[in-house]
This record gives C-alpha cells, structure tokens and sequence, in this order.
C-alpha cells in the first residue's frame, strides 16, 4: 500500500500506510501550518500512557500515538492532528475539529464535533456525533461509520456498513460506495448515496434520498423520503410511501412499487415494475419495459423504440397507455383491467386485453388490437388523420366517431373498399380505417356511433 508522510518530532518525518485522498488532505493540512507561517508542535506518546495535555500556546498540535499493544486515549483539546502510528487496533476519542490519520492496522476513532478522519487498512470503526462538515475516507479493511449530523463518508474497497444516522431534517450527508457487498443507510436529513463498486445494499430513511453513481449491481429500499434514484446496471428498488422519480441508465432492473407515487423514465435497458397501492408514471424510451399494475392507476408513455407491456388483473387500478411519435408497441394483452390507449403521430402497435378497453387512434399508422373485451375504437376529427387497422373487430366492440356526423360515416361506409378480406373505410378527414378479417363492411355497420 502507498503511504503518507507528516512531520515527526525533532525535525523526523512519520510515514504511514494510508494514501486516499483524506490522508492526502490531511498531509496537505499539515504542511500548510508552517508554509503559512505559523508554527507547528509535534509531540508523540505510547499508547497505555497519558497523552501530554496539550501544545505550546500559540502553536498547531500534531500528536503521533506509537505502541504495539491495544488500548485507548482521548486526545486533549488543542491538538488538531492525531497521527495513528500504532501497530496494533486501539480505540482514539478525537474532540471537535481534530483530523485523525490511520494506517493499515484498524483503529476505532469516536469524534464529538467536525471532525476528518482517514482509514487505511485493517477493519475500522469510526462514530461521529453532531458534525456540520465531517469527512471520512475509508481504506481497504471492512469498515463501520456511523456518523450524525451533516458531512461526506468515502468507502474503500472492503465491504462495509456506511450508517448516516443524521436525526436532523437540515442535515446533509453524501455517502460514497466503492466496495463489494456495502450496506449504505439513510437518515432524516437530505442524504446522497453515489454507488461505485458492487452489490450494494442502500436503506432509505425519512429523509430526502439521491442515488446514483456507476454501479454494476444494487439493492434499494426506498424510505418514507422523497427519492430520486439513477438506476444501475442491474438493480433491484423496492420503494415505500415517498415520492419517488426512477431514471433507468440502460441497465436491466427490478422495481417495485410502494404507496407513494413514482414516476419511472424508461432507458434503453429492460424494467420489470410492480405496482402497488400508490399510482405509477412510465415514460418509455428505446428498451423494453413489463409493468405489473397495483390497487392504482399507471400512466404509460412510450417513445420511439418501446416496447411495452401491462399486466393487471379485473381488480386492479388499469393503465393509461399512450403512444408518442415513434414506431412502438404498447401491449396490455395479458391484462384483465379496463384500460385506456392513445396512438401518437408515429407507427404504433396498440393491444387491449380481457377488459372492456377504449383506444383512440391519432394522427400516425396505428394497429389496433382492442382483445376480448366490450371496446371502444375511437376516431376523434381532427386529432384522426392516420391509416389504421383494427386487427379483431368483433361483435363486442364498437367504433365511435367523434365530430362525424352520422351522414359522413354512412358515406364512408359507402364508399368502403374490400381487398384480401378486409375492408377499408375512408373518413371526411381521409383517415382509413382497414377492418381485419370483415369481408362485408355492412356486417358491422351497426357496431358504428358517431357523435
């Protein structure tokens, strides 16, 4: 392991197996003292002995703690770096403000204040109480931080438990993940978690939580908070009753709804989502997304390049599916639940279920496959205009044209051409309507309502 070098006493240098970068700051501290122009005191003691009681007046205290045995101290006030150069874990009870550099043996450290702290190897522990602007960088061991009040905590590259235990709705925390298998825990405060090694396990709290980073795979338990969580490679999100925003980065990820609301930005990836008792907003983009509705309604948007499927028993909310200006398909084939679908301006594959479904078709190409229910095919004058198909009219559904007047849809009915099977229609706003498999448009003619 690279190390880190401070000022010893009578003029040494003291070199320690710790080089993250909060050793590095707190070397670069110390070498400020004296290129400012003030004067640095350093003194050391063997662990089992008392400390000397404080520096010289007017000076910056730099204490070096030495020994091979464990044991304990509490720095007095005045000194405002602890240099850990013991070879054996001993415990340090830092005041208000000291910054406190560890090597590669596991020290704990319990800091009351605004306090620095740098682990290097070993398993540490460090306990932070009521700081406004703490910051803790962790090594290579498996460590615990536990830590109120606002402040940064920079995991290493153990798997390790980073506890941001803020009671305080003002306080801030930013909690860095770079190990394998951490456990990351939210507070009250407004918290940051950003995710950059493996298997992370991150537990929201009842404050405001961000998650993101470049994570390969995680686990989220959303708190009662408000979330914003940028999804990983793979993921797995369970959310609670905060409001939550979900923006998939492309991965393939697991999400399951709570009673709060959320709103899901679909990447280029694949999303599974369970809903629940609280309503879901999805916004499709080029990936795949399955979408399980809950008790609540969900609200589905595609986009260019989605491929979209619902799911929801007779019991559940239903969707709203509602297609953009892209070639996309927004399929509830395997749903029970009343739903309703909106074509866009682009090529759209609609495709109702077992419930009694409404499609209204819009100004693209549309396929209309309306399902098993009692439906409603809807053509709205002036928000028409493309060429659709309807795939299985049947004596169930109905057609309904909005802003045709009866005497425009028996005209077009009229005019009806028949090729293949099927027949064509042709609305006063040169919308067409090609109806699947009905070789005599006259057989359905009074499935037609026109307001």
């Amino acid at each position: 392991m690279a190390s880190t070098t401070v000022p010893g006493t009578g003029g040494s240098t003291v070199t320690v197996s710790n080089s993250n970068v909060v050793a590095q700051q707190i070397a670069n501290a110390i070498a400020a003292v004296t290129t400012s122009g003030g004067t640095l005191s350093v003194t050391s003691f063997g662990i089992g002995s008392p400390p000397p009681s404080g520096p010289p007046a007017g000076t910056v205290g730099e204490i070096i703690i030495t020994g091979s045995t464990g044991g304990g101290a509490s720095i007095p006030a005045g000194y405002s770096f602890i240099v850990n150069n013991a070879t054996a874990p001993i415990t340090i009870t830092a005041g208000n403000g000291q910054s406190v550099l560890n090597g590669t043996v596991g020290a704990s450290v319990f800091g009351t204040g605004n306090n620095t702290v740098a682990s290097g190897g070993g398993n540490g522990l460090v306990v932070l109480n009521g700081g406004t602007s703490f910051v803790v960088g962790l090594g290579t061991g498996n460590d615990t931080v536990f830590a109120t009040g606002s402040g940064t905590t920079g995991g290493g590259a153990g798997a390790n438990l980073l506890w941001g235990a803020d009671t305080s709705t003002g306080s801030k925390q930013l909690i860095i993940s770079n190990g394998t298998n951490d456990t990351v825990v939210a507070g009250a405060g407004s918290d940051t978690a950003s995710n950059y090694g493996s298997n992370s396990l991150i537990l929201g709290g009842s404050g405001s939580l961000v998650v993101g980073g470049s994570i390969s795979n995680e686990t989220v338990s959303a708190g009662s908070g408000s979330n914003t969580i940028f999804g990983a490679l793979n993921g797995v999100y369970f959310l609670n009753s905060g409001k939550t925003v979900f923006v998939d980065t492309g991965g393939s990820n697991t999400i399951v709804g709570g009673t709060g609301s959320a709103t899901i930005f679909g990447g280029a990836g694949k999303n599974l989502i369970f809903g629940d008792g609280g309503p879901i907003q999805f916004v499709g983009s080029a990936g795949t997304a399955s979408i399980v509705g809950g008790s609540s309604t969900v609200s589905i948007f595609g986009g260019a390049g989605s491929n979209i499927s619902f799911f929801g028993s007779s019991a559940s909310g239903g969707a709203t599916l509602a297609a953009y200006s892209g070639n996309e398909t927004l399929n509830a084939g395997g749903s029970f639940s009343k739903n309703l679908f909106a074509a866009g301006s682009g090529a759209a594959v609609l495709i109702g279920g077992g419930g009694s479904d409404t499609m209204f078709a819009g100004a693209g190409s549309a396929t209309l496959t309306s399902g098993a229910g009692s439906d409603f095919l809807t053509f709205v004058k002036g928000a028409a205009g493309g060429t659709d198909v309807i795939t299985d009219f049947s004596a169930n559904d109905t057609a309904v044209f909005v802003g045709y007047t009866a005497a425009s849809i028996a005209a077009a009915v009229a005019g009806a051409t028949t090729s293949g099977g099927s027949s064509t229609i042709t609305l006063s706003d040169n919308t067409k309507i090609t109806f699947s498999g009905v070789s005599n448009i006259l057989n359905i003619a009074g499935q037609f309502q026109s307001f």
